[in-house]
């Protein structure tokens, strides 16, 4: 099976990478039903090793972006440290998750009537406190938990954010997005000699 993929992958870049004159003649047509036939069993093998792969490494790094809402020491909670208060940090974090594993097209606020400003564009008027936080991780949770159990028969869908990106986008630009803040805010405890997140396999 496996080198019936390999060939016939190889056959099909070999045909499209070469001009066609006659888009309706036979070989175009069966180069085109072929390739089709090697995606599909492609996606069949794969998909679930994909899925697998992004559900372990995205809870992963959920579960490290949590650790530091318990590890952060009070004294630090509501310090500027790299130009934002340290809790802003791990909102906007959590907020970008929010916003991207919405299951309705409008996003709503988790916390209305303060002045957060979660995309990190201005400095808070209003705080989050450790219980608070907390308890908007848990909602956070909850909704990747729904995301997830509908994401492999989405996987290549488009997300009902942006059009433009697949849910995998979706997914991988997240991972990416934790794990961005995770060392940002890891440095800041190294900074003040306290000690990091662990990491996790």
């Amino acid at each position: 099976m496996l080198i019936t993929v390999i060939l016939g992958v190889k056959f099909f870049v070999q045909k499209i990478s070469r001009p066609q004159t006659d888009m309706t003649a036979p070989a175009y047509l069966k180069s085109c039903v072929f390739s089709r036939i090697i995606v599909k069993e492609l996606t069949a093998m794969n998909i679930n090793d994909i899925y697998g792969s992004l559900d372990r490494h995205f809870f992963l790094s959920l579960s490290m972006l949590e650790s530091f809402i318990e590890i952060c020491p009070d004294e630090l909670w509501y310090e500027t440290r790299g130009g934002f208060p340290f809790w802003q940090q791990l909102l906007h974090t959590y907020s970008g998750i929010h916003y991207w594993m919405r299951s309705t097209e409008k996003a709503d606020d988790p916390f209305p009537g303060k002045i957060l400003y979660p995309e990190l564009d201005n400095i808070p008027e209003d705080t989050i406190s450790k219980t608070e936080m907390t308890d908007y991780a848990k909602v956070i949770r909850k909704k990747c938990g729904v995301y997830f159990k509908n994401l492999p028969h989405r996987l290549f869908d488009a997300s009902i954010v942006d059009r433009e990106r697949t849910n995998l986008d979706v997914v991988l630009m997240l991972i990416r997005h934790i794990q961005y803040h995770v060392g940002g805010c890891d440095s800041i405890l190294r900074g003040e000699r306290k000690s990091p997140v662990a990491w996790l396999e």
